[in-house]
């Protein structure tokens, strides 16, 4: 088996357990692969890079950012455009 083959197959999610996942973060999953999400009526995407980041934080756009440090992900909404 092929690496990229057993690489996706290790992170396969079932539905069921996407559900499980939306309900005790209390969001609704549009794309979990790509980590879109629904959260009190906006859509967030992740951030692709620090050009971006940067670019978001000029243009004042609202950003939701999940956990802190090096680990941290911050989000914008799906409609904004870099």
């Amino acid at each position: 088996m092929s690496k990229k083959k057993k690489r996706k197959q290790q992170y396969s999610v079932s539905p069921e357990e996407i559900r499980l996942i939306e309900k005790d973060l209390g969001v609704e999953f549009i794309d979990f692969y790509k980590g879109i999400f629904k959260s009190n009526g906006i859509v967030w995407k992740p951030v692709k890079n620090g050009i971006e980041l940067l670019c978001a934080a000029w243009d004042n756009v609202p950003m939701l950012q999940i956990s802190s440090g090096r680990s941290a992900c911050q989000f914008v909404p799906l409609e904004w455009k870099p």
